[in-house]
């Protein structure tokens, strides 16, 4: 069978559907989902004009489903060790949760800017903040229990084995999704 996991990007009138703003529909939305087979839930801070996480909270959405989340990564130094830290905490009080299922980091690296596609150059933010400051950040969270996999995305190839390089020689968690 094919894992489907339902993204929560487009949950409320800040990042898409006004019908699902408020916690009757977003309820009766997962029920649905659950109806279906759904058993995972992929959110973000920043989805939903910062509300997507709040109203999974509200509807007790952890009872039903894994849920993923991600670390904010599009202002400036907001992949620094402690706004990772800060984040993901901020994200477990709103979900109303101890612990998510995985924990993903939009990890973008300094070198960023060499990229030769201009588009993406363009699109992906370029924090100053190392990436073994980033791993460092994952380390302390997983070790504090607060997830169960460490996830990445937007990367190029390089990239992903860069940060599996770092997060191997320090011992830390292996990005596994």
């Amino acid at each position: 069978m094919v894992k489907v996991i339902v993204g929560m990007m487009g949950s409320s009138g800040g990042g898409g559907s006004s019908s699902m703003a408020s916690t009757p529909p977003v309820q009766e939305f997962l029920e649905c989902m659950r109806s279906h087979g759904i058993k995972e839930l992929d959110t973000a801070r920043v989805y939903a004009g910062w509300k997507s996480e709040e109203l999974l909270g509200q509807v007790q959405a952890h009872k039903q489903f894994a849920i993923s989340t991600k670390a904010p990564a599009f202002s400036p130094k907001s992949l620094a060790e402690e706004k990772i830290i800060a984040n993901c905490n901020a994200s477990l009080k709103a979900l109303g949760q101890k612990k998510v299922d995985i924990c993903e980091c939009l990890i973008f690296i300094t070198l960023a800017a060499t990229t030769p596609n201009p588009a993406r150059r363009s699109t992906r933010p370029r924090p100053e903040t190392p990436l073994e400051e980033q791993c460092r950040a994952i380390e302390k969270l997983y070790s504090e229990g607060k997830f169960s996999k460490f996830g990445i995305s937007n990367l190029s190839p390089a990239e992903v084995q860069k940060i599996h390089d770092i997060c191997k020689q320090e011992k830390y968690p292996l990005p596994s999704i």
